[in-house]
């Protein structure tokens, strides 16, 4: 367990070979700070993609990085309003859980699928750590805000 909580910081611990992977299921950061750790992560043979598709099937899938008036990456009923994705601050409540199906509610740059990162030594053991991931998810779902 490492008390970062920035990604690019977690990327760069796993290329100085303090992890394999980095799993993130929630929200609460922008695709500015994905970014360059994918950039790197990738290079050095690791990925660093969306959390869903790989719990679902595998894959490894980035977020997309291209500027856009609207949050290319959003899937409608998956992620919940909170403060730091909400496009409209002042129309968040405090509490509440609101799973949102609008795009235009969120935030362009908002990464909302969570995130698996995994250096190139522990890109052989993915199905491990997909098996891994399955069975705390037995007990808690993965939060994507």
């Amino acid at each position: 367990r490492v008390s970062s909580v920035a990604s690019g910081n977690r990327a760069m611990m796993l290329l100085e070979g303090k992890g394999g992977a980095y799993i993130r299921d929630t929200g609460g950061f922008a695709k500015w700070d994905t970014s360059a750790p994918t950039a790197v992560l990738e290079a050095y043979g690791g990925t660093m993609s969306k959390l869903p598709p790989f719990l679902d099937d595998a894959s490894l899938v980035g977020y997309t990085h291209l500027k856009s008036e609207k949050n290319l990456d959003f899937v409608p009923g998956q992620s919940t309003l909170t403060l730091s994705n909400i496009a409209d601050k002042a129309a968040f409540v405090k509490g509440s859980e609101i799973t949102t199906t609008d795009v235009s509610s969120v935030k362009a740059y908002s990464c909302m699928q969570g995130l698996v990162a995994v250096d190139k030594a522990a890109m052989g053991d993915l199905v491990k750590i997909r098996k891994a991931m399955q069975v705390v998810m037995e007990e808690h779902a993965p939060t994507y805000t």
